[in-house]
């Protein structure tokens, strides 16, 4: 699932970084800061597979299948993106869909080791 979370605080203030994509899973706490950040939760598609996989009445599974379609599709969208990056471990967090970052999942944290890198 895929989350954007907006703040006040402009792109532009944060001086070249443009893009801040954060690669986790659901069961790993984060920190997003103050900054924009786009949230791919890896581990999303389990999730949803096993709501479907629930014993339900067709008339709420089929209501199911459709409100949880979008997540799919932002789930795989996110899945491509960490191919395209290679991504290997969790989490990474990938800046203006370059620089990756792993082990960190403190936004903070991240883009103060990311400044110190390209000051």
């Amino acid at each position: 699932m895929m989350i954007l979370f907006n703040s006040d605080l402009a792109l532009s203030q944060i001086r070249s970084l443009k893009t801040i994509e954060l690669f986790t899973l659901t069961t790993m706490p984060c920190s997003l800061g103050h900054y924009p950040v786009a949230v791919c939760l890896m581990d999303k598609k389990r999730l949803l597979d096993s709501t479907l996989d629930a014993e339900l009445p067709p008339q709420l599974l089929q209501e199911i299948v459709k409100k949880s379609a979008n997540d799919y599709r932002a789930f795989f969208n996110c899945e491509l993106k960490a191919e395209t990056y290679q991504l290997v471990y969790l989490p990474a967090v990938v800046f203006n869909g370059e620089a990756v970052m792993y082990g960190v999942s403190e936004i903070e944290k991240a883009v103060a080791l990311w400044e110190v890198r390209h000051d």
